[in-house]
Order: structure tokens, then C-alpha cells, then sequence
């Protein structure tokens, strides 16, 4: 009875440490989730991007391609804006650059 009582103390002792690993494994895992959302928060593109990277993830898990739709710049208005500025700073740097020296050839 003595070896039965103890390995059953053992067994319940082995599970509480366990629910106690999983409990902290849970608190890091939402304290690191509650940051990630404050910072997404502030950055509208940064969800965009984020949801993205997740549709790809569910595609190359099931082995599937991922086709985004034209109209994704009316559902994901801030990576539009995003992509539009990035754009416009572009153009602006490539004609204020100055002439090649060629055209005096």
C-alpha cells in the first residue's frame, strides 16, 4: 500500500508542477501578446502586414497559393496609404536626381 500511496503522491505532484509550467508559459505568452498588440495599435500597417503573413502561413500550411484581390487597397486603406507614400517618395528622389553628364555628348 506504502508504494501505491507514494507513487500516487508522486503522479499528483508531477501534474501540479506541470499545470504551474503551463500557467507561466501562458503568462509570458500573453504579457509577449498584450506588447505585440500595443505596438500594432500605433501602426495600422503593421496588422495589415501581420494578417498577411498569417493567410500565407495558413496557405503554405495546406499546401495552397494565396491570391489577393485588386480591390485589397479598399479593405487594407492604411497599407494602401502606406504603399501610395513609399511610391510618391520614389518618384520625387528619381526626378530630383541630378542629369547624366551624357546629354552633353
Amino acid at each position: 500500500w506504502a508504494n501505491r500511496e507514494e507513487a500516487a503522491v508522486a503522479e499528483s505532484t508531477r501534474e501540479g508542477n506541470a499545470k504551474v509550467i503551463t500557467a507561466e508559459a501562458e503568462l509570458r505568452a500573453s504579457t509577449i501578446l498584450a506588447d505585440a498588440a500595443a505596438i500594432m495599435s500605433k501602426n495600422p500597417v503593421a496588422v495589415q502586414l501581420r494578417y498577411f503573413q498569417t493567410l500565407q502561413e495558413i496557405a503554405q500550411e495546406h499546401n495552397s497559393t494565396l491570391i489577393v484581390p485588386s480591390e485589397s487597397s479598399a479593405m487594407f486603406p492604411a497599407l494602401a496609404a502606406a504603399l501610395a507614400q513609399k511610391n510618391q517618395q520614389h518618384l520625387h528622389h528619381h526626378n530630383d536626381a541630378p542629369a547624366s553628364s551624357d546629354a552633353h555628348s
